[in-house]
């Protein structure tokens, strides 16, 4: 293994996982012969074999594709990655590509990219809080900003239940590096507030901007915050999220933006943060080596956003088409659910069956509430309430319901009652 120093960065879970990785190498039999051509053979192996594996290196017990830790053939490992590199906070549940990116810094194995989409498409949490995309209308995109901080746009982001003694939050995003801050704040903080805020967390770090064009713009598409402030961590009545924003301001920077094609850690600082292991630099870079660097990823980024403004000003909405049997997700714009707020409820309810088209803009779905399952019953003023685990929601959304509200569901109530009748009886015999 390589020296504990490497991974002074690391997480714990990250260091067990390269600990497992380092193994399992040898009992895949697909990199067995690697491992032997590198470790054996390399003096002696013909040219064909020396070119096929001219990548690979085999360093401290670790075999290394193009300087990326090579993963063995494991289900649980490549989980275990995924999980790390999706669904921890610092990760923040990112899309296919952010997610890819994130492992693909320091890993590689064969069909990385179908395992990270197979990962995020089949994640309950990232399909529950996704949001559409597709504009309605055509848009008019902003005149791309000279260099970072140069134009920011700035949004409020309100309806949230008090958390430390925040009830909002003021995001503030960079235009040309999309770099983001998500500060919280309340919905009736002052003018003098927010210019203290502005210094506090923007000023003092970047100077001040020579454009504020409107209030809004690209901060709407913030409003789908990373997950893990509104559902993976977080209690059920979402009075700790304000404890999880510093986690979601750095997995945003920390996800290559689409509009880019980088992160904006690396735009505003010309690195991405550690966060994983990685190889001992051999020297340290010269200042001006990475200052060259940096323009260039500054010319790159102008040049993409160009590109993704000339998309956007042509791009118009699309009109989905779905099947009788298609799973879809249901927006749940106008949806009322009994949480504490709307902001940090999930974004699409379901899965739910479509079972009937009746348009090409309307179809007929399942009952949006069904019954899965009955958990307790109690006598509350005299009636009978029963405690509602609905289908296609989490257990945040389990209800109390009186029984006339459940005219459908006899069946349900009859079979938690003969449960409940046999688990009394079964516990009266062992008296």
């Amino acid at each position: 293994m390589l020296p504990s120093e490497v991974f002074a960065n690391t997480s714990e879970e990250e260091l067990e996982i390269v600990t497992s990785i380092c193994d399992k190498l040898r009992e895949d039999p697909l990199l067995e012969p690697i491992i032997r051509f590198l470790t054996e053979d390399a003096d002696n192996a013909p040219p064909s074999i020396c070119k096929a594996y001219k990548d690979y290196n085999w360093e401290e017990d670790l075999l290394w594709y193009r300087g990326k830790l090579v993963v063995p053939d494991s289900e649980e490992l490549k989980d275990r990655l995924l999980r790390e590199f999706h669904d921890s906070p610092l990760a923040g549940h990112p899309g296919q590509q952010q997610t890819l990116e994130l492992l693909s810094r320091n890993y590689w194995w064969p069909g990385m990219k179908s395992s990270a989409k197979e990962w995020v498409e089949c994640c309950p949490i990232c399909q529950s809080n996704r949001c559409a995309h597709n504009p309605v209308i055509a848009l008019k995109p902003l005149e791309v900003p000279p260099f970072p901080f140069h134009t920011i746009s700035y949004n409020f982001i309100t309806g949230f239940p008090r958390s430390d003694g925040y009830n909002a939050i003021l995001v503030v995003i960079d235009l040309f590096s999309k770099f983001g801050h998500f500060i919280p704040t309340t919905k009736k903080v002052s003018a003098k507030g927010l210019a203290n805020l502005f210094v506090t967390h923007v000023w003092k770090l970047h100077g001040l901007p020579g454009l504020v064009p409107t209030i809004g713009g690209p901060t709407i598409l913030l409003l789908g915050l990373p997950p893990q402030i509104r559902r993976t961590n977080g209690t059920t009545d979402h009075s700790d999220w304000a404890k999880w924003l510093p986690l979601a301001e750095y997995a945003y920077n920390n996800a290559k933006h689409a509009a880019t094609g980088k992160t904006p850690f690396e735009l505003v600082y010309g690195r991405n943060p550690v966060m994983s292991p990685s190889t001992v630099p051999a020297n340290v870079p010269e200042a001006d080596l990475v200052a060259d660097t940096l323009a260039q990823e500054w010319k790159e980024a102008e040049s993409a956003l160009r590109m993704t403004k000339e998309r956007m000003a042509g791009t118009k909405g699309v009109i989905p088409e779905y099947s009788v049997g298609e799973k879809v997700w249901l927006d749940r714009k106008n949806v009322e659910l009994r949480t504490n707020s709307n902001k940090l409820d999930p974004k699409r309810l379901g899965p739910f069956e479509v079972t009937e088209k009746i348009s090409s803009h309307a179809y007929q779905g399942e009952e949006e509430y069904e019954v899965e399952q009955i958990l307790d019953s109690k006598r509350q003023q005299g009636k009978w309430v029963y405690l509602i685990k609905w289908k296609g929601y989490g257990p945040e959304d389990n209800s109390w319901e009186p029984k006339e509200l459940l005219e459908n569901s006899q069946e349900e109530i009859q079979r938690f009652n003969k449960l409940r009748l046999k688990k009394a009886c079964d516990s009266a015999k062992s008296l």
